[in-house]
């Protein structure tokens, strides 16, 4: 059975609707989480109410971060890397009690400052992409970070799933992640009813880091 991870940008506060639904789906998902802000793109964060960032993770979806404030990371100082970074994961484990194991670049956007400093704070990294450098393995120490590509989720039609699995499968350690930000549920439902058709199993993104290791 083939791994899939579906994956949910921003933190936004409908975003706690899905994380219920999919529970009820016994499926798990990765929720990328904004944590200094209160709205973005015009709508409202769970990071208003911390409470219900705690909930979606004791659900057993994974929580991740997106930075404090979804700032393009490409265009900061170390230092200001650094303060997103440090910010966010402070609040996530926190909020969650857990550990904080990865994030997903605001706008999909790293370069080889943001991938060093990620790699302090982070065990893996997601993009909005799947491309051949989002399959190999980088070291920075102290630990080693995978930049794990993705493919917005409602392009998984019937006409373009098998690009989907080949493109997943060409590069060495990429792996089959979705991404979306704000689906509905009933789109989501349809999405979710075509990879179980082609034999997907769903996980959250750390597993599928920890088999990548392996």
């Amino acid at each position: 059975m083939v791994r899939v991870a579906l994956t949910f940008d921003d933190g936004y506060m409908a975003q706690l609707r899905i994380a219920r639904e999919l529970k009820s789906m016994c499926i798990r998902a990765t929720f990328y989480v904004v944590t200094h802000k209160k709205e973005h793109m015009g709508h409202k964060l769970l990071s208003m109410k911390p409470e219900l960032i705690s909930e979606i993770a004791s659900m057993g979806h994974e929580i991740g971060s997106h930075t404090a404030t979804h700032a393009d990371l490409t265009t900061l100082d170390k230092s200001g890397i650094e303060e997103e970074l440090k910010m966010s994961l402070k609040t996530l484990e926190d909020v969650t009690g857990q550990e904080i194991l990865g994030l997903a670049y605001p706008w999909g956007r790293y370069n080889k400052v943001v991938k060093e400093v990620v790699g302090k704070y982070y065990l893996y990294a997601r993009s909005t992409e799947i491309v051949g450098s989002g399959s190999e393995l980088y070291n920075a120490p102290p630990r080693s970070i995978y930049e794990l590509g993705a493919i917005p989720i409602f392009a998984l039609k019937r006409f373009s799933l098998p690009k989907f699995i080949w493109d997943s499968h060409k590069f060495r350690n990429a792996k089959p992640i979705a991404y979306t930000h704000k689906p509905g549920t009933l789109k989501l439902k349809t999405a979710i009813t075509i990879l179980k058709t082609f034999g997907f199993e769903f996980v959250t993104v750390d597993e599928l880091f920890e088999n990548s290791t392996q």
